[in-house]
C-alpha cells in the first residue's frame, strides 16, 4: 500500500523530493554535543553532570576562559540534562530540538505529523534558599558549598513505589474519575471524585510488593550538597539559578533551585552600590597638624592614607581613593571609589595653660557683644542633650496636648437644651 502511495508521488517528481529529504537527515549530527561535553553518547547524567562542572571551571570568563564557549557549554549541557531534549537531540540533531518533533517523521508530511504526541511532564516548583557571604567573598569572589535537604526519587525503586506497579483500571491512570448522578428528568450533575480504587494515585501497588525505603511514596528524603560559585562584584540579595536542582517529584521536571545571596554586615567597610565606605576617627591634632594612617581593603592590600600639607581638615569631610571600591560583575578591572569619612575626636576638657597656648596660636578673639546697658542682657546656659530623646517626647507632648483639646471641644451631654427660634 505505502510502496504503491511513494510510486504515484514519484510519477509527479514526489518521490525524488522525499528521497533527497530522506539522505539529508541521514546526514544530521547528533554526536557534536557529546564531543563537546567529552562524553559517550550512553554517558549517565551523573557522568555528564561531572563533565560540565569540570569544563565550565575551565571555560567560565571570570578564570580567564572563552565566554562563547561557555554560553555554548552551557547550552549543550541544557539539552543533554533534560531526558526529552536529549531523546530529540539524538533523533535530529540541533534543528530536532529546535523543532520539538525529534527531527521529523518521514510519513509526518504526508500525515499531520504522525499522530498525537504525548503531553510533556509538568514543571515543578521553584525553590529559594539563602547561602551567608561576607563583603571579601563579594569582592574576592569565592566558591560556598550549599547544604540542604532536597526530596529525591527513591533510589531503591527509581520513584516506581515497588515492584509490579500497574495502571489503575478504573480510573485509567488519572487518579480521578467522572461521576454522572441525575437530578431529575432531563437535569443530570457530572463531578469529578478521587478514584477510590487507587487514592487517587493512578496506580496500584500490589500486596506485599510496595518499596520499603519509601513505603510507597516513591520520593525520600536526602542530604544534598551545591557548589555556588560567587563572581567578583555580585550584590547582596542577588539570585544565582541552578536549573532543576529543586525536589524531584514522579512523572514531573524539578523546578530550579534559585539561591540568594545574604551579605553580613563588614566591620570595617560598608558598600553603596559600586562603592566603599570607610570612617576615620581623627584626634584634634591630627586634623590641625596633619595625620597618617593606613587602610587594609578587602583584598589583603595596605593603603598609607596622608593628610595633604597645610589643609586643615573639618568634622565629617570626605575624601575619595579612586578605583579601591567594588570590582563590576561584567568587568572586574573597572572598579568603584573608596570614600573616607573623617570624624574628629574632641578633648572632653582643656586646662587653663592649654587655653592660653591655643589663644596665642590660633587667630581669633573673644568679643564682647555686651553694648549700652547692661540689664538688658541675659546669660544661659548650654546643656546637653540627645536629639532623639528630645523628639519622642515632643511626640508624646503633643499626643497629650491633642487629647486634651479635644476633650474641651465635645459638647455636654444631659441637662442642657439647645435653643430654637420658631417662626410666628
Amino acid at each position: 500500500m505505502f510502496h504503491n502511495f511513494f510510486e504515484q508521488f514519484g510519477e509527479g517528481g514526489g518521490g525524488h523530493h522525499h528521497r533527497q529529504r530522506h539522505q539529508e537527515r541521514k546526514k544530521v549530527d547528533t554526536e557534536k554535543y557529546y564531543k563537546i561535553l567529552g562524553v559517550e553518547k550512553n554517558a549517565t547524567q551523573a557522568a555528564l553532570k561531572k563533565a560540565y562542572r569540570k569544563k565550565a571551571m575551565k571555560h567560565h570568563p571570570d578564570r580567564g576562559g572563552d565566554q562563547n564557549k561557555f554560553k555554548e557549554l552551557n547550552k549543550v549541557y541544557e539539552v543533554l540534562s533534560n531526558k526529552e531534549k536529549r531523546e530529540l537531540y539524538d533523533k535530529g540533531g540541533e534543528e530536532g530540538v529546535e523543532k520539538g518533533d525529534g527531527g521529523g517523521d518521514p510519513f509526518s508530511s504526508f500525515f499531520g505529523g504522525g499522530g498525537q504526541k504525548k503531553p510533556g511532564k509538568k514543571k515543578g516548583q521553584n525553590q529559594i534558599a539563602k547561602i551567608r557571604v561576607t563583603l571579601d567573598d563579594l569582592y574576592n569572589g569565592a566558591t560556598k558549598t550549599l547544604t540542604f535537604d532536597k526530596q529525591i526519587l527513591c533510589e531503591a525503586c527509581d520513584g516506581a513505589g515497588g515492584k509490579g506497579v500497574k495502571e489503575c483500571a478504573s480510573c485509567h491512570g488519572r487518579g480521578s474519575r467522572l461521576i454522572t448522578r441525575q437530578l431529575g428528568p432531563g437535569m443530570i450533575q457530572q463531578m469529578q471524585s478521587q478514584c477510590n480504587a487507587c487514592d487517587g494515585k493512578g496506580e496500584i501497588v500490589p500486596k506485599g510488593s510496595r518499596c520499603r525505603r519509601c513505603r510507597g511514596r516513591k520520593v525520600q528524603q536526602k542530604r544534598t550538597q551545591l557548589k555556588v560559585h560567587i563572581n567578583r562584584g555580585m550584590r547582596h540579595g542577588q539570585k544565582i539559578k541552578f536549573r532543576e536542582e529543586a525536589d524531584q517529584a514522579p512523572n514531573t521536571t524539578p523546578g530550579d533551585l534559585i539561591v540568594k545571596l545574604d551579605c553580613e554586615n563588614h566591620r570595617r567597610f560598608h558598600r553603596e552600590g559600586a562603592h566603599l565606605f570607610y570612617s576615620k576617627t581623627l584626634e584634634l591634632a591630627e586634623c590641625l597638624t596633619g595625620f597618617e594612617f593606613t587602610i587594609n581593603t578587602l583584598e589583603k592590600r595596605t593603603l598609607i592614607v596622608k593628610s595633604e600639607p597645610g589643609v586643615l581638615y573639618s568634622p565629617g569631610c570626605v575624601r575619595a581613593i579612586l578605583d579601591e571600591g567594588m570590582p563590576q560583575e561584567d568587568n572586574p578591572s573597572i572598579r568603584g571609589h573608596l570614600y573616607v569619612i573623617l570624624k574628629v575626636k574632641f578633648p572632653d576638657e582643656l586646662d587653663d595653660k592649654a587655653i592660653r597656648s591655643l589663644k596665642k596660636i590660633l587667630p581669633g578673639e573673644n568679643k564682647t557683644l555686651r553694648k549700652g546697658n547692661a540689664d538688658e542682657y541675659e546669660e544661659v546656659t548650654l546643656k546637653t542633650v540627645d536629639l532623639k530623646t528630645e523628639r519622642k517626647r515632643w511626640k508624646e507632648e503633643a499626643r497629650q496636648n491633642k487629647s486634651q483639646y479635644d476633650s474641651d471641644d465635645e459638647e455636654p451631654r444631659g441637662g442642657q437644651q439647645t435653643a430654637q427660634c420658631h417662626t410666628q
